[in-house]
């Protein structure tokens, strides 16, 4: 009996960072659930840029 292997062929799924819009595999994005939506994030210092500039003073939803 003779078996074959098939490699599949395997999709990526990028998105877009919400700060510099820099196409990442989803699979490594660092991701924070705001009040309505999920946002992506290319790296730490993107992430850390949007929190200072969505956060609102004495707003600790974050």
């Amino acid at each position: 009996m003779d078996i074959h292997t098939h490699e599949e062929s395997v999709t990526m799924i990028h998105v877009s960072c919400a700060v510099c819009r820099h196409e990442v595999p989803v699979d490594e994005a660092i991701n924070a659930e705001a009040s309505d939506y999920v946002a992506h994030f290319c790296g730490l210092e993107c992430y850390q840029r949007w929190l200072t500039l969505s956060h609102t003073p004495g707003d600790d939803t974050f």
